[in-house]
Parts: C-alpha cells; structure tokens; sequence
C-alpha cells in the first residue's frame, strides 16, 4: 500500500511495476527472519519512509561475519531450525544466495552492521515522491 507502482511502458490499464523489485524485498524478509537473534525480545521493524525503506533486525551479524562478505553469498546459519523450515516452506533458493539475489534485482543496497546499537540494518533507497 505504501509503495508506489509506475508504469513503465506498459498501457493504462495495467497496476504498473513496483518501485522496488519485489524479489529483492521478498529475499531481504525472509533473511530477517530466519537470521535475526531470537534471544532477543524485540520486534523485526519494517519502516517505510518517502526516501527509503529500513529492515531492522535486534543482533548484529554472527560468528565475526562482516558486511562485506554478505555479498558473496557467504552463509552463516544462525537459526538451523528455521533454516530447515524455510527450506520446505518458503520459495527457498539455496543456502548463501539471497542477498546476492536481492542485489543483483536492487544494486543499491545498503547493510549496515550496527555493533553498538546491537542491530543490523538494510536499507532500500527509493525514489522521492514529488
């Protein structure tokens, strides 16, 4: 509802592309939530701003894993179980190929690995509406 459609060539009648590439967003949910830290009481936030969209996610990156290395598809499992239910669940493509699959749909993505805010962050960039 908070996104925008624009029409890209196609005719009148059609409900247009979406602004941002709905498997990048699919593929950056699901990583959410199978990798945030459970031990921590709080809430995935999901926050949509004219600017911009930001996934935050209480627990920063496991096992010493840099931001960098996210774009190599370098997997750290720290939920197996939800590894595991994901892979009979979700439209699930491969362990380690989700950001590289949002990436390649949505080049301008940025991770932010927030240490002492204990949280990871990524942002979408979006267009600003006139």
């Amino acid at each position: 509802k908070n996104l925008l459609h624009t029409q890209q060539g196609q005719n009148f009648n059609s409900l247009g592309i979406l602004e941002i590439s709905e498997i990048a967003l699919q593929e950056l949910l699901e990583n959410t939530l199978q990798h945030r830290d459970y031990i921590k009481n709080a809430p995935i936030r999901l926050l949509v701003f004219d600017n911009r969209i930001e996934m935050l996610n209480h627990g920063c990156l496991p096992n010493g894993l840099r931001v960098q290395e996210l774009r190599y598809g370098h997997p750290v499992v720290r939920n197996n179980l939800m590894v595991s239910f994901a892979f009979h669940s979700l439209p699930y493509r491969g362990l380690g190929s989700g950001i590289k699959r949002a990436l390649e749909q949505q080049p301008d993505i940025v991770f932010h690995n927030d240490t002492e805010g204990n949280q990871f962050i990524v942002t979408i960039p979006r267009t600003p509406k006139n």
